[in-house]
């Protein structure tokens, strides 16, 4: 399933986003600025 998150890289999407990537869904990140989102037994997506 594919999901729109809308400040994935503030404070709630930057523990948010990974959580719905294990859990298999594909987040697309809509935001301001550039972050990078660590995520736990995955490879760190730049967004």
């Amino acid at each position: 399933m594919r999901v729109v998150i809308i400040g994935g890289t503030g404070h709630v999407g930057t523990y948010l986003v990974p959580r719905l990537v294990q859990a298999g869904y594909e987040v697309i990140n809509i935001s301001r600025g550039r972050a990078v989102i660590w995520l736990t037994q995955h490879k760190v997506i730049e967004v």
